[in-house]
């Protein structure tokens, strides 16, 4: 029974959390794409993604904004496939 408990409130905390992460519209970046992409767990990326729906500023969204260029432009966080154009 307490197996049973557990596993309810296990998947409950989940839906809770997915429904928050899905609730923005998704855009060209994002903080764990500047963050480190590939090189993230996905643990790693949904924390960050509810970081952000928690903490949502213009300045957060002009951040991302900036340091979108550089992480591209240097393919941080990038596997060698995806940097190299591959897929």
């Amino acid at each position: 029974m307490l197996t049973i408990l557990a596993y309810t409130m296990i998947v409950v905390f989940m839906a809770l959390i997915m429904t928050k992460r899905l609730s923005v519209c998704p855009g060209m970046t994002g903080l764990w794409q500047v963050s480190g992409r590939s090189d993230l767990t996905f643990d790693e990326m949904v924390l960050l993604d509810i970081y952000y729906v928690e903490n949502w500023t213009m300045g957060l969204d002009l951040n991302i904004l900036l340091r979108s260029v550089p992480a591209v432009l240097q393919a941080v966080g990038c596997s060698w496939e995806c940097a190299m154009g591959g897929r």
